[in-house]
């Protein structure tokens, strides 16, 4: 997308309260010839009380989209929004911008309750890109159908569509034009991962693979591989707590998973999403293990550590971080890799040690208290709302403070 149109999307954003809050009455024409700016002109064909709406999966929040798609020299615009009076369904708003004019040239109902994911994007190798949109038709998150638009002879036209749980466009075969990755589950309720291309107005259908039949899909990411090889991480849940990730490439022209389902990083006891915890552009899987001490434990009482792992197509992996979390408390302790599988925990009443299996030497201690009830001389670690983390540990450990972090630090 051409980037002086970047700014808009955040402008016309801010701009739907006005919209809303005036409720302006719906305009009776489709042609807008009042010299004034893209913003103010896109935003006078919404109907009153319209909300802009943006996609779930879009890397960028914005929820109008412009580019020249036939290259004739005309600006397309589709805004997408939320109608309230029409049973709050999506809608597509489709206008070019004519000799300095915006005119409307359709405006589609979609059926969705939301949108999941919008984009421009040539699937076919032919110069030209055509429109994509997916939503959701009810609120269960997986009733999802996806379109594929053309522009033609100023005509954008339905052209191909299909059912999907999630779905992601991406080059998986190499040959420089985008594939969607489709997870879906069949009518005998067979869970598949499907690749499939898009030519000559149809989609079609390239590789399909099953997936464990007892998963319920929770999380997706997209990335590569520690060999660089594309693929598509599917998290799903396994009975009551269980978590397994499955690993899917695309290789000698056939969609295939990597590593062993069994394994304890791929099949895991509790939740546990696969992500770029290092910003390296691979996705590392995570998994745990239970620390020495804690073989008879309940499940429910095992302090868990995490392992993150970068995976190879042939199925090996290699550990890039590992650390304890505290998801209760939003913190977490990495670990040096030099300590890598040998570090127990110890509970305290207000703490914990991180203890080496090897000589019991403490190599890492963090309390926590109320602000007011923090003890003088102790280490400040990190501060959250209402609550302090510290350390009274004098000796020299292992663990450096600076291993200690909030998981807002995380996320933000």
């Amino acid at each position: 997308m051409n980037k002086k149109y970047t700014a808009l999307i955040s402008i016309l954003m801010a701009g739907t309260v006005l919209l809303v809050g005036c409720q302006k009455a719906p305009r009776q024409d489709n042609t807008l010839t009042k010299p004034i700016d893209d913003v103010a002109a896109l935003g006078e064909f919404l109907p009153a009380g319209a909300e802009l709406l943006t996609p779930k999966k879009a890397e960028k929040k914005q929820s109008i989209y412009m580019e020249d798609l036939n290259k004739d020299g005309n600006q397309e615009a589709f805004l997408l929004y939320r109608d309230p009076n029409d049973n709050r369904q999506v809608h597509m708003m489709f206008l070019v911008k004519e000799n300095g004019a915006w005119q409307k040239k359709a405006d589609m109902e979609t059926g969705f309750i939301d949108v999941d994911t919008f984009d421009l994007a040539d699937l076919d190798g032919n110069g030209t890109q055509e429109v994509t949109l997916g939503g959701g038709l009810s609120d269960s998150g997986h009733d999802n159908q996806f379109y594929i638009y053309e522009l033609q002879n100023g005509i954008l036209e339905q052209k191909a569509d299909l059912s999907y749980d999630t779905l992601q466009i991406s080059d998986f075969n190499d040959d420089q034009i985008p594939d969607l990755m489709v997870l879906s589950k069949k009518e005998n309720e067979m869970r598949t991962a499907g690749l499939y291309s898009y030519a000559e107005g149809r989609i079609k259908p390239i590789s399909e693979i099953e997936l464990d039949p007892e998963g319920t899909l929770e999380h997706v990411a997209l990335g590569t591989l520690a060999d660089g090889k594309k693929a598509l991480f599917a998290d799903s849940g396994i009975g009551a707590h269980s978590m397994l990730t499955e690993i899917i490439v695309y290789e000698n022209g056939n969609l295939k998973k990597v590593g062993d389902p069994s394994d304890s990083i791929l099949m895991k006891p509790y939740p546990l999403y696969s992500r770029d915890i290092n910003g390296d552009g691979i996705v590392e899987v995570g998994g745990m293990y239970s620390p020495k001490g804690y073989e008879d434990a309940a499940m429910a009482d095992i302090p868990f550590l995490y392992t993150y792992k970068d995976y190879y197509s042939d199925g090996s992996f290699q550990t890039v971080e590992e650390r304890y979390s505290d998801s209760g408390r939003h913190f977490y302790v990495t670990i040096p890799t030099e300590l890598h599988e040998n570090v127990t925990i110890k509970r305290l009443d207000n703490g914990i040690h991180l203890i080496s299996t090897v000589g019991d030497k403490v190599l890492f201690e963090v309390k926590w208290a109320p602000k007011d009830a923090v003890p003088a001389n102790s280490t400040l670690l990190g501060t959250a709302k209402d609550i302090v983390f510290y350390s009274e540990w004098k000796e020299e450990t292992k663990i450096p403070a600076s291993a200690f972090h909030l998981m807002e630090e995380e996320i933000n």
